[in-house]
């Protein structure tokens, strides 16, 4: 049915385009103070894509025309019901609103953005900020606050008025985050905190012994005019634990889990008919070719064997491998099953 809604949206846009008439629509802002037209002159040609417009604030009591905003590319986004634009809607990796209505600056006046262009991180939306005027009861456009939506920055910024703090998002590939804090001061936003997530190469460039799979998390304060820095690594990255119950070469019963750690595989094997029945450690890694080694150690440190499996799965979640000892070599027959864990063994990841 949305699909439905949006295409029959997209259909009266292109229409629109077509005979040249402006698309005009009539909102209302949280605070109910305005009654707001946002006309597009020359319609968009479909749904998200942008275009020039005005947006027309009356008082909402009398009709009376307070103020108009130009907009240059303008962006239209709608509601489920296609019949108007959305308002203060801001998914970082979503269609955002072309209007936002906020307190920006915590003087107690609500304020406004505007989509204009396409200026944020990775041709995400910018938006010009115009703050309320409580002399000339007007919006007056901040370059200041403004360009908190540019130069990197994920779309719309995020306001906390009971904080008195702003917060941006921005990121740099798959591998390098920042989330950052600003007060408002003397009506300028400032940056008075950032967490860094970092995974780069240029961390491991720099730590050339960290283990794959780690991220290097950096978090910076001002305090009394001074940053201070606190830095640490978190992880590895974990996966689930594949849990499996079989036998070796039909006879030896054995439980056995593993997890993959960062680029590190941990894990345990029981042989539950025989022996103690204690959990035997693994630990492994994955070779270029896709297999999973295992390799087992006592107690006391030696290796007593080794477990290969292929990283396809059997149907079932089952998996046929090898175990090798000397010169023992016994086929695994496992299948997918709830295994004991020990309670120490998963480590970062439990």
């Amino acid at each position: 049915m949305l699909a439905r809604r949006l295409v029959a949206v997209s259909s009266l846009l292109a229409a629109a385009s077509a005979c040249a008439e402006p698309l005009t629509y009539h909102l209302t802002d949280p605070a109910q103070k305005y009654a707001i037209d946002v006309v597009f002159p020359t319609p968009p040609p479909k749904s998200y894509e942008g275009a020039p417009a005005t947006v027309i604030l009356h008082d909402k009591a009398s009709g009376r025309e307070l103020q108009r905003i130009e907009s240059q590319d303008a962006y239209a986004t709608f509601t489920e019901k296609g019949d108007q634009l959305a308002i203060n809607r801001a998914p970082m990796y979503g269609d955002q609103s072309v209007l936002f209505f906020d307190d920006f600056n915590f003087d107690g006046h609500q304020d406004l953005a505007v989509r204009n262009g396409s200026e944020g991180g990775y041709g995400g939306p910018s938006y010009d900020v115009y703050l309320f005027d409580p002399a000339s009861s007007m919006l007056h456009f901040n370059a200041a606050f403004s360009s908190l939506t540019r130069d990197g920055q994920l779309g719309m910024f995020g306001a906390d008025a009971k904080a008195q703090r702003l917060y941006t998002s921005s990121k740099s590939g798959c591998c390098w985050h920042q989330q950052a804090t600003w007060a408002v001061i003397d009506n300028v936003p400032q940056m008075v905190g950032e967490k860094i997530e970092d995974a780069t190469a240029g961390v491991y460039a720099q730590w050339p012994m960290l283990p794959q799979g780690y991220i290097q998390e950096l978090d910076r304060e001002l305090v009394d005019g001074q940053w201070k820095e606190t830095s640490r690594f978190v992880g590895p990255y974990t996966e689930d634990p594949v849990m499996l119950r079989g036998t070796l070469n039909g006879k030896l019963a054995v439980d056995l889990w593993w997890q993959r750690q960062g680029e590190a595989f941990i894990g345990e094997v029981r042989y539950t008919k025989s022996g103690s029945g204690q959990p035997i450690r693994l630990i492994g890694e994955q070779t270029e070719e896709g297999k999973i080694t295992l390799h087992e150690f006592a107690a006391d440190g030696q290796m007593t064997g080794h477990w290969h499996f292929d990283e396809r799965t059997e149907s079932g979640g089952g998996r046929i491998g090898r175990w090798l000892s000397g010169e023992r070599d016994f086929t695994a027959r496992m299948s997918a099953v709830e295994v004991p864990v020990s309670s120490v063994s998963l480590g970062p990841g439990d």
